[in-house]
């Protein structure tokens, strides 16, 4: 069996464990983030593409399910943004710093 196609928005303190724990277990194909050698650098080690936008990342990749690593405040933003992709994502807690940011996450997700 094929192992699920992952990828990584954000690679910075968290997102760097998210990219090591998924290349593990499985398809880690690409990581996104604003800084470009940080991007770089985990996903040579990785083994994987690099992007500086994430949406391009969407676009460009077969992905089948998506960690978000962001900052909190980015959070609702980039979740929307990849929500309508329509692919699985795991959100790094906390869902959000406020609570209509978290609402109108949850409303997505639930649709």
């Amino acid at each position: 069996m094929d192992k699920m196609r992952t990828a990584v928005i954000g690679v910075g303190n968290m997102g760097i464990h998210h990219a090591r724990v998924l290349s593990e277990i499985s398809n880690l194909v690409a990581v996104a983030d604003t800084n470009e050698s940080r991007s770089k650098e985990v996903a040579e080690l990785h083994k994987c593409k690099s992007y500086t936008d994430y949406n391009e990342m969407m676009k460009q990749e077969n992905i089948d399910a998506v960690s978000i690593v962001v900052p909190t405040s980015m959070h609702k933003k980039v979740t929307l943004d990849v929500l309508r992709y329509n692919k699985p994502i795991l959100l790094e807690k906390p869902l959000a710093d406020n609570m209509d940011d978290a609402r109108a996450i949850y409303g997505a997700v639930k649709d």
